[in-house]
């Protein structure tokens, strides 16, 4: 008997600490952005992925998405917890890391995109025109395509619209 009443006294201590570490843990977690993803959502996904909610804001994901799927519109939401942020995805297995991007231009290429090789420079319907800042290669053919362009810490990343890859590049103008 007196066993008995160890084992559940025991039980219940731990029970209690485990159950205190969470509700702390949980409290330190802010949501940031409760919004949806516009469009079907491809997955997998590649690490600095660049996700826009319908709220407006953008992410790169830190790390990949590996879970095969087709998500339709899914529901996201944001979570802040100290400096590390993390998404949670409608039907994703896992909450995902996050980082927020705040210095972005939404524009168009002037005419036809072939790729880059190297040294390509891209006008923009906007005025601006931007360079190929690494070396790197990739062969491209659509006209006026949409480009989203954003800082990082390593300077500023292209993604061109129907293109898998982005692009660091700098401003010429």
């Amino acid at each position: 008997m007196k066993k008995n009443v160890f084992l559940q006294t025991r039980f219940f201590i731990v029970f209690a600490v485990i159950f205190f570490s969470i509700s702390v843990h949980a409290q330190d977690r802010v949501l940031t952005d409760s919004s949806f993803y516009e469009g079907r959502l491809q997955l997998p996904v590649e690490q600095n992925f660049l996700l826009k909610t319908n709220s407006g804001h953008y992410y790169e994901l830190s790390s990949a998405i590996k879970q095969k799927n087709v998500l339709v519109s899914p529901q996201v939401s944001v979570y802040k917890n100290g400096k590390k942020m993390e998404m949670v995805i409608q039907n994703v297995e896992k909450p995902v890391p996050v980082k927020l991007v705040d210095d972005v231009t939404e524009t168009i290429i002037d005419g036809d995109f072939k790729g880059w090789d190297g040294t390509t420079t891209f006008k923009m319907v906007d005025g601006h025109t931007w360079k190929q800042d690494r070396d790197g290669n990739l062969f491209g053919n659509s006209f006026r395509p949409k480009v989203v362009i954003y800082r990082t810490p390593e300077g500023y990343k292209m993604k061109v619209q129907g293109v898998d890859e982005t692009l660091m590049v700098r401003r010429m103008n």
